[in-house]
C-alpha cells in the first residue's frame, strides 16, 4: 500500500490544492508526490473500486510524468489531441491518452 492516502476533495479544498500547485518551488513537480499518489490512485480504482481500467491524459512533452505512469503499467494509446485551453507555461504539446488495465498493473517500484 502506498504511503499516500487518497480522499475525496471537497469544493472548499480547490483553492488550497490550486495554491499548492502554483507555488514556484512545486512547479517542476506539482507537489512532488506523483509516484506515491499515482500508485494510490491505481490501488483505489483497480482494487477498491474493482474497475477493469482507467485512462488519463498527459502532455506529450511531460517526460517525468509519463515515466511515472509507465513504471506503474500505464500505456499510451494512439489517441492525442490539442488542449482546449492554453497551458500556463506557454507550452504547445498535445495531450496524449494513456490507460491502465487491471491485468497490466504493476506494483510501485
Amino acid at each position: 500500500m502506498s504511503a499516500v492516502r487518497v480522499v475525496p476533495a471537497r469544493p472548499d479544498d480547490a483553492a488550497a490544492i490550486s495554491e499548492l500547485e502554483c507555488r514556484p518551488e512545486n512547479r517542476p513537480f506539482v507537489r512532488g508526490l506523483g509516484r506515491p499518489a499515482m500508485a494510490a490512485v491505481c490501488e483505489l480504482v483497480l482494487q477498491e473500486w474493482g474497475l477493469a481500467r482507467f485512462w488519463l491524459d498527459v502532455f506529450e512533452d511531460n517526460a517525468r510524468a509519463r515515466h511515472v505512469y509507465e513504471d506503474l503499467g500505464v500505456r499510451a494509446t494512439a489517441y492525442a489531441y490539442q488542449p482546449r485551453l492554453p497551458r500556463g507555461d506557454g507550452g504547445t504539446a498535445p495531450l496524449m491518452r494513456m490507460e491502465l488495465w487491471a491485468k497490466d498493473r504493476r506494483a510501485p517500484p
